[in-house]
C-alpha cells in the first residue's frame, strides 16, 4: 500500500487503455496531472556542483520526517483545515475518474503536515492539499477524451496535429501543396486537415496564383 510510482507517458499511449481504464478504477489509483498543452522542451544542462550535497540534505530529512511519523502515528486537524477540505470535497464530485480524489485531500494535507514535523494539520496544509487534489482532478478531465475517443478519431487527430507540425517547421508559412508531398496525403485527406486546422484556428489559409498558402496563425 506505500508503493508509489512516478512516471510518463502520452496520451497516445494512454488511449489506447480505453475508457475500461478510467471505469475499472485502474487510472485513478494514480494522480494524474495532464496539460493542455505540452510544456517547452527544458535544455539539457550540467549538474550543480553540491549535489551529492543536496542528496545527503534530502535523505536525511526524509529519515526526520520517517523517524517523526513512527512516533507520531496519529494526526489531527484544526476546525479551519476540516472545513476547507470539506467544502473543496463537495466540489470535487464522484466521476469514475475521481472517485478516489475525496480521500486523496485528507491525506496529502497529512502528508503536508507530517514533512514539517507537525501532527496536527492546519489550514496552509489544508490549502496546499486542495490546490495539488484540484490539479489532478483537471488532470483526469484533460485526459478523459483520449479515452473515450475512438481510434479513427485519435489517429485523425494525430495526423491534423503532424500537419500542423510540418508547417512549423517550414517557418509557419507554406504551399499546402509542398505539406501535402511532405507528408504524403491525397487531396481528400489533405482538405479535411486543412478544414479541421482552419476551424481549431490554428491556420490561415490563403489562395494564390501558385495554389493555396497555409500559414500558423502566429504569422497570419
Amino acid at each position: 500500500p506505500h508503493l508509489s510510482v512516478l512516471g510518463a507517458a502520452t496520451p497516445e499511449s494512454l488511449g489506447r487503455a480505453g475508457a475500461t481504464a478510467l471505469d475499472s478504477g485502474l487510472l485513478p489509483r494514480f494522480a494524474i496531472v495532464f496539460p493542455t498543452h505540452i510544456p517547452p522542451a527544458k535544455p539539457v544542462a550540467e549538474m550543480p556542483e553540491d549535489v551529492e550535497s543536496l542528496q545527503v540534505d534530502l535523505r536525511t530529512r526524509l529519515k526526520e520526517i520517517t523517524t517523526y511519523a513512527a512516533a507520531n502515528p496519529n494526526v489531527s486537524f484544526s476546525r479551519e483545515a476540516l472545513a476547507r477540505l470539506n467544502e473543496q470535497e463537495s466540489l470535487l464530485g464522484l466521476s469514475s475518474g475521481t472517485a478516489r480524489l475525496p480521500v486523496m485531500l485528507y491525506k496529502v494535507a497529512m502528508l503536508s503536515a507530517i514533512s514539517d514535523l507537525r501532527s496536527k494539520v492546519n489550514l496552509e496544509d489544508a490549502e496546499a492539499a486542495c490546490a495539488t487534489v484540484s490539479r489532478w482532478a483537471q488532470g483526469v478531465d484533460n485526459l478523459r477524451p483520449f479515452l473515450y475517443a475512438r481510434k479513427t478519431d485519435r489517429e485523425f487527430e494525430a495526423e491534423v496535429q503532424r500537419a500542423y507540425d510540418t508547417l512549423q517547421g517550414m517557418s509557419g508559412r507554406s504551399h499546402r501543396s509542398l505539406v501535402a508531398r511532405k507528408m504524403r496525403l491525397s487531396q481528400t485527406r489533405l482538405d479535411q486537415i486543412e478544414h479541421t486546422l482552419q476551424d481549431w484556428g490554428m491556420i490561415t489559409v490563403e489562395v494564390q496564383q501558385g495554389g493555396k498558402m497555409w500559414l500558423t496563425t502566429d504569422n497570419s
